[in-house]
């Protein structure tokens, strides 16, 4: 995954309402719903299940906004990060001195992580303290 598979959802958050009913006005319990259905043809429609069995129907519950002009937002999405993400130096430091119960083949992405130099944490930036470290 890379910061090109990462979109923003600031466009679509302005577009929907997050209702405490459904289509049929019974009241939705967010916290127990197991299962989520999205269709990409219906973008403003979420149907969803408080149970994973096959055989339980779903209720639907349209979260667009009343009164809006429907258009497919899902076009033209933002990316989240430009760039890509950083990570302080810090949290990266900690990351490093984690290798130990990391396999190898994969200490290569840790020290690929992107920091933010303009990071203001009161410590130096710390590269690969491994190298340094055999080098003395």
């Amino acid at each position: 995954m890379t910061s090109n598979d990462l979109y923003s959802t600031k466009s679509l958050e302005k577009q929907i309402t997050n209702r405490k009913t459904d289509l049929n006005k019974e009241s939705v319990q967010w916290l127990k719903i197991q299962w989520l259905n999205y269709k990409k043809e219906q973008p403003f429609n979420l149907d969803y299940k408080y149970s994973n069995d096959t055989d339980y129907p779903f209720y639907c519950n349209y979260i667009g906004k009343r009164n809006s002009k429907i258009q497919n937002y899902t076009e033209n999405l933002d990316l989240l990060y430009l760039n890509g993400h950083t990570i302080s130096q810090l949290k990266k430091k900690d990351l490093i001195e984690l290798l130990p119960f990391i396999p190898p083949i994969k200490y290569q992405f840790y020290f690929d992580l992107k920091t933010d130099r303009n990071d203001d944490d009161g410590f130096p930036f710390i590269e690969n303290e491994d190298e340094e470290s055999e080098e003395r």
